[in-house]
């Protein structure tokens, strides 16, 4: 399966503390990768998930220009109104993709 951020964009710094979206209601940090997975809710009501990724930005001489937290959709879109299928099938997404979910949220107030 291809890899939710490609190694043209892996990282060389630390990255700047994580701050969710608005609409992010639910998130895990995985592995040591500096990836974030993300449950969201719409303004319809219903949830998804995505991820928010730590990532290098390179010229075409491959020479790093800056860093910044980048917003990665799943190659199919979950639409669902149910908190816990979106946790679901975002860790077995992740789980899918060789990055290490435990499911273990941060729920944000």
């Amino acid at each position: 399966m291809e890899p939710v951020v490609s190694e043209f964009l892996r990282p060389t710094s630390e990255p700047d503390k994580y701050v969710p979206d608005s609409d992010v209601v639910a998130w895990e940090m995985l592995d040591s990768v500096h990836i974030v997975l993300e449950v969201f809710k719409r303004k319809n009501g219903t949830f998804g998930f995505r991820y928010n990724a730590w990532v290098a930005w390179r010229d075409a001489g491959d020479e790093v220009r800056s860093h910044s937290w980048y917003r990665r959709d799943p190659e199919s879109n979950l639409i669902t109104d149910n908190f816990l299928e979106a946790c679901s099938c975002a860790v077995r997404h992740a789980n899918e993709h060789g990055l290490s979910s435990t499911g273990k949220w941060n729920h944000v107030a």
